[in-house]
């Protein structure tokens, strides 16, 4: 797999489309087996296993394939920002206050993008017709 192929990308469409619903509502417990089955879904992607549901969405539903990668992105962003943030914190020590407001900033990143995204993606789409 490429790390930013359209199949990556659909994928992190698809978790971020899924557990931010319950993300939102409190219910962590969901959110955290829907990303433990992300995370398992993007190491078969790594290895290149095909996934039929992804095939699927790719080839038969262009229009939500294109909106599902317009804010795929973001999950791989999340993931890598907070072991960056973790890694930092645990090698250089600093306040713990700051480490709680950098997972603050990254959590209304991840809101804010996942509403900007797909605004983004539709007015690319439509100018560019």
């Amino acid at each position: 797999m490429k790390p930013c192929s359209k199949e990556a990308l659909i994928l992190g469409g698809a978790y971020m489309l899924l557990s931010t619903p319950f993300s939102l509502l409190g219910l962590s417990a969901i959110s955290d087996i829907l990303f433990t089955v992300f995370i398992i879904l993007a190491m078969l992607l790594f290895f290149n296993v095909k996934l039929k549901f992804i095939d699927n969405i790719k080839n038969k539903h262009e229009t939500w394939s294109y909106y599902l990668c317009s804010f795929g992105w973001v999950p791989y962003f999340m993931a890598l920002a907070f072991l960056i943030l973790v890694s930092t914190y645990t090698f250089l020590g600093y306040e713990q206050k700051l480490f709680a407001i950098g997972i603050l900033i990254l959590g209304l990143f991840a809101e804010a993008a996942f509403i900007v995204s797909p605004i983004v993606a539709f007015l690319k789409k439509k100018f560019k017709k």
